[in-house]
């Protein structure tokens, strides 16, 4: 019905939910349980289907909400959270770029709130595991303002990408290293 037509005008709905019981039975802080989840949204739109635009331009905002108590701040007190779901409780815009494809699709440019740790800090066997040490590095969080351009906030950004010969490829970003732009 309806989300086939859209998807042919070149507009893609993602929706996914996320939820996460866990439980302290002896250490940390104190025992206790506790259930946190996280709710995305996302849009993408490739702005030539969509408005017959010459070259495909592509546009994306997306948002989260994570709620429900945090097993690290509440039972274990680590350093690094339990869950890599794991943020304060509230709905927010996560991305929202424009990405101009350049020399027939071989490179691209990207600009808006981006995230650095889904280009350059990202493991795929990290994203199938619930601790937050597989995901964006400490070393990384603890030399920038606020975590920097990774989850849950996103940062303002210009990406550059280039495929150079096959499957070799090479990227370069700048971001706003205080991703909610406030002073500690």
């Amino acid at each position: 019905g309806w989300r086939t037509r859209l998807v042919r005008r070149g507009v893609h709905f993602q929706a996914g939910y996320i939820g996460e019981f866990m439980a302290n039975l002896a250490g940390g802080l104190r025992t206790g349980w506790s259930y946190q989840a996280l709710a995305e949204a996302a849009v993408e739109i490739d702005l030539a289907r969509l408005a017959n635009a010459p070259t495909a331009t592509t546009l994306r905002v997306s948002g989260l909400f994570p709620h429900g108590a945090s097993p690290s701040r509440r039972w274990v007190g680590d350093a690094q959270t339990l869950s890599n779901i794991d943020a304060y409780d509230s709905v927010s815009l996560y991305e929202l770029w424009v990405e101009q494809p350049l020399w027939n699709g071989r490179a691209s440019v990207r600009a808006g709130q981006l995230l650095a740790d889904a280009e350059f800090a990202y493991t795929e066997a990290g994203s199938t595991l619930l601790n937050s040490s597989f995901g964006w590095p400490a070393f990384l969080s603890a030399n920038t303002r606020n975590n920097g351009p990774a989850f849950p906030r996103a940062a303002s950004g210009l990406r550059a990408f280039s495929r150079l010969v096959g499957d070799f490829s090479i990227q370069a970003a700048v971001y706003d290293g205080d991703n909610l732009d406030r002073a500690d």
